[in-house]
């Protein structure tokens, strides 16, 4: 037998499948203890909204819990919260729009999962801060250097655009 015929009868590539690999994988059923339990998540949102003494922190608290929201409650993928910009969201009505997905899914936030977002927004001075129906990414990250206050884009929105 040749070399290459012994090395396709080791590597069983000469033979038919074994069925037990053709098989799709199947993921076993979740179970609620796979979730965040109601006060878990109460706890954690406490203990985001408690100020540290961290200058970039402090001033991200809306942020962060606006991002936290929309991903335990809305179910948003880390990559759907860094392509969100100003024009996918309505705040009057409150819906968040994802462009990227066809047909585009429309999310309804209440009440106590939209004001993060805008009190994220008012925390950002004026100028910054990311124009209404504007391509400008909602999500921005925070540098600070001595007085000189610097919001830059999140370098995601451009490397999915």
């Amino acid at each position: 037998m040749s070399a290459i015929k012994r090395l396709l009868a080791y590597y069983r590539l000469d033979h038919a499948m074994p069925p037990d690999h053709t098989k799709a994988y199947q993921a076993p059923p979740l179970k609620p203890s796979d979730f965040i339990k109601t006060k878990e998540m109460h706890r954690l949102l406490t203990s985001m909204k408690q100020p540290i003494g961290s200058v970039a922190r402090d001033t991200l608290i809306h942020r962060n819990l606006a991002i936290v929201h929309l991903i335990r409650y809305k179910v948003f993928r880390p990559k759907d919260v860094s392509l969100l910009n100003m024009s996918m969201i309505t705040m009057g009505q409150s819906t968040i729009a994802l462009e990227p997905y066809d047909p585009e899914p429309v999310y309804k936030l209440s009440g106590d999962h939209m004001q993060p977002i805008r009190a994220y927004l008012h925390t950002i001075a004026p100028l910054k801060r990311p124009q209404r129906g504007s391509d400008d990414p909602l999500f921005v990250a925070f540098n600070k250097t001595g007085e000189l206050h610097l919001i830059f884009y999140h370098f995601l929105y451009t490397s999915y655009r």
